[in-house]
């Protein structure tokens, strides 16, 4: 496609290394009648994060779910602890844009070896978008996250895994600043369970922790733990806490400036049966009131409440179970000074509710809501929440899904004395809004929404839901799967009539999108592109077309160039992208280049990409390119994106690609369609 040799001066190729976690074996782990049967446990490789973009090719599902408690309000900083870019792990980061302006942010992602990378996206108004960390943040690493942006937004991390015969996904909402203290009340040891601690430092000096353990029923242990600048830190719980327990964590700075991001991925083998994982960011202050939306005793269905009590003397605990019948139970515990109480929903309320619970403590204490389940009888996994200390009216989540195998619920519990009435708006990539009809929650009860039915198939949503009268209520989303891995590397292809014929079964199954050549100069057609945009479109792979320019032969102007490009490609059809290919020596490419690229904007109604090397990008002015926003397409032969201040969804990183041609990433944000013809 281009003077190869061109793509290398300049590289700077990078080499990061890769340090690995203890491998280890997942083995069973049991509960019954309230309390846990203890096992043996062992240790495992983990770590995990996550986003949606172009359909792949299938290699083989991870089921599971994941439930997050909604934040109330949109907010400029957000910081994640977890995240893996490590094989057999795919981190994505999805955003919600509120606003009705564009929001540009800033990903800045923290290495286990203490390095720093940044990643800039531009975010649509009133939208969603996702962004695939595997992609943007390359190799394979434990990574923390900070977003950052102009405007307040809304972010979620969602992970999917599969690693030592457990495979699933787990979600958190981020937070919004390093604290000094942080509390987790669930937490296992026990037989098939690993669990983990996943601490961001984001500080420039080290900070000094101690981790408390408050072992159910056993004394507490305590670990001084220093972590260095920037740097994401790794515990293995089960390296501390002995076999066969339940535990509790407290996280905290020795003094007011040692400060972190704290999560808790735990992963495991439930009762030999079930295997997943689930995730929560902890709560950075104890308090004497926690609700959930969500929880259910159906059959498939395993729900807990986790009870965590950090204080010296001990804690009494009102639990109130509404029921989707509208009926309630109410219940009292006692948890020992310094530990942790373990409550099996199904011994408090029967078999075949749905839950949504209410926990009142004579002193501050935490709670979190651990479920097991095998949904539809085939999708086995689990997911975890915090409670919400203090209901809100309103209620914001970035993610949610109803592509093939997503199902996306909301579930609403009104803890007020009178009914209430809850809106519900979905937001999809495409910037479309659809506003649910108004329902409502009659007093101490909980409902459950559908949202595959009310947003159709296909879609990357976000979700608001309020209050009409103003009431506190509270809101989680759960979302349950089986997800298609997406390679770390989503890899494409560029091919002409160099490449021959090539196999398009090889091309499908081998990539996630192509783009062709059509045509060069002002009067020259591919010799294969009759052959390749037939079978293309058959394909039904994700696919466009470049145009390569003449612009220093005589009377090749822009607009006649474009001209040919548009005849030679004729109607478009939905998604399809366009390219122009400028590579040739030229005194101004840039002002040609322009000229071309609005030239096919005023026939097709979109902005094509323009593609170049990056030592021809670097010695030539394409400001007014850049400006017009038009996207780039840049060639760089090295380990990772290069950086550029032009945003480029398109990297061209190898000339060995599939069927002979050179290879191509998208890094997005949203899908490789987004950026072509819309009708």
């Amino acid at each position: 496609m281009l003077l190869k040799y061109l793509l290398r001066i300049g590289s700077n190729v990078m080499h990061f290394p890769l340090p690995h976690r203890p491998t280890a074996i997942l083995l069973p782990r049991h509960r019954s009648k309230g309390v846990f049967v203890l096992k043996k446990s062992f240790t495992l490789l983990v770590t995990v994060l996550l986003i949606l973009i172009p359909a792949v090719p299938a290699l083989a599902g991870w089921t599971g779910g994941h439930d997050v408690l909604g934040t109330n309000s949109a907010k400029t900083t957000w910081y994640f602890a977890e995240g893996c870019t490590r094989p057999g792990f795919n981190t994505w980061i999805c955003i919600y844009n509120p606003n009705g302006s564009t929001a540009r942010v800033t990903f800045k992602y923290f290495l286990e070896t203490g390095e720093v990378r940044t990643y800039p996206v531009a975010c649509a108004p009133t939208s969603r978008t996702t962004v695939y960390v595997n992609a943007t943040c390359q190799g394979a690493h434990d990574v923390s996250s900070l977003v950052t942006s102009n405007i307040p937004v809304v972010v979620e991390r969602p992970m999917y895994f599969s690693t030592n015969g457990v495979d699933g996904g787990h979600c958190a909402m981020g937070v919004q600043s390093p604290e000094t203290n942080w509390f987790f009340a669930e937490g296992c040891t026990q037989q098939g369970f690993q669990e983990w601690l996943s601490v961001l430092n984001p500080n420039n000096y080290a900070v000094n922790m101690t981790f408390d353990y408050y072992v159910e029923n056993s004394s507490d242990i305590s670990m001084p733990v220093s972590i260095p600048a920037n740097t994401r830190f790794t515990q293995n719980v089960n390296d501390v806490v002995p076999p066969e327990q339940n535990v509790s964590v407290q996280i905290t700075g020795d003094s007011s400036s040692d400060t972190v991001i704290a999560e808790r991925p735990m992963y495991f083998l439930y009762q030999g049966k079930w295997n997943g994982g689930h995730d929560a960011v902890g709560a950075t202050a104890l308090s004497d009131t926690w609700n959930f939306a969500e929880g259910c005793t159906r059959n498939g269905f395993d729900t807990w409440i986790t009870l965590e009590n950090p204080s010296v003397s001990t804690l009494s605990v009102s639990a109130t179970y509404m029921l989707g019948t509208g009926a309630n139970v109410v219940r009292n515990y006692k948890v020992a000074p310094k530990s942790r109480k373990t409550v099996f929903l199904e011994n408090e309320v029967g078999p075949g509710q749905d839950v949504s619970t209410s926990l009142t403590g004579g002193a501050p204490f935490a709670a979190e809501r651990p479920m097991y389940f095998l949904y539809h009888g085939k999708w086995d996994g689990g997911s975890d929440s915090f409670g919400c200390p203090s209901p809100q009216s309103s209620f914001y989540f970035a993610e949610g899904c109803t592509r093939p195998n997503f199902e996306t619920w909301i579930c609403a519990q009104n803890p007020n004395s009178s009914p209430v009435t809850l809106r519900v708006n979905l937001y999809e990539e495409t910037g479309k809004v659809v506003a649910l009809p108004a329902t409502t929650i009659p007093p101490g009860t909980r409902i459950t929404i559908d949202a595959n039915s009310a947003a159709g198939a296909g879609h990357d949503i976000s979700i608001t839901a309020s209050c009409a009268e103003g009431l506190p209520i509270v809101v989680e989303r759960s979302v349950y799967f089986d997800y298609t891995p997406t390679p770390a590397h989503p890899m494409g292809v560029d091919i002409s009539e160099w490449n021959g014929r090539p196999d398009w079964n090889v091309i499908k199954a081998e990539c996630v999108f192509a783009i062709i050549r059509s045509s060069y100069g002002m009067y020259s057609v591919d010799r294969s592109f009759a052959y390749n945009i037939k079978q293309a479109r058959e394909s039904g792979i994700p696919h466009g077309f470049y145009h390569y320019a003449y612009p220093d032969m005589a009377g090749h102007t822009p607009q006649a160039e474009a001209a040919h490009f548009a005849k030679t490609v004729g109607r478009l059809q939905k998604g399809e992208i366009l390219a122009l290919d400028m590579e040739e020596p030229f005194g101004d490419p840039g002002d040609w280049s322009l000229a071309f690229l609005q030239t096919l904007e005023s026939i097709y109604h979109f902005k094509p990409y323009i593609y170049t090397y990056r030592y021809y990008l670097q010695t030539h002015d394409f400001s007014m390119v850049k400006a017009a926003g038009f996207p780039l397409w840049i060639a760089a032969y090295q380990d990772t994106k290069p950086i550029t201040s032009w945003y480029a969804p398109l990297w061209q990183n190898t000339d060995q690609g599939p069927v002979g041609g050179d290879g191509d990433i998208f890094v997005g944000p949203g899908s490789f369609q987004s950026y072509g013809y819309a009708e």
